[in-house]
């Protein structure tokens, strides 16, 4: 993992599947990609009930949260494989 730069954009990259959430935190420049972060948590029972898009909105919520003193006043870009 990398020290990140503030100069920088972050780019959030997610993923949900049926059990869990996961994000990895990145950034790229210099024709690099070096990774901030990672992070992950399981679905409550509750959670597991949504549908495909429910749980990846829910990733991008809870991601932005949880990386918030990062993100906060920076340029940010997410990435989803919700279509």
């Amino acid at each position: 993992m990398n020290t990140p730069n503030f100069e920088q954009p972050f780019i959030l990259e997610l993923d949900a599947c049926e059990y869990g959430v996961g994000a990895v935190l990145t950034q790229e420049y210099e024709e690099k990609k070096y990774v901030i972060a990672y992070a992950s948590r399981t679905l409550s029972t509750d959670e597991r009930k949504y549908g495909a898009t429910e749980r990846e909105a829910l990733a991008i919520v809870w991601a932005t949260k949880h990386f918030r003193p990062y993100l906060e006043g920076n340029k940010i870009y997410v990435r989803s494989d919700c279509k």
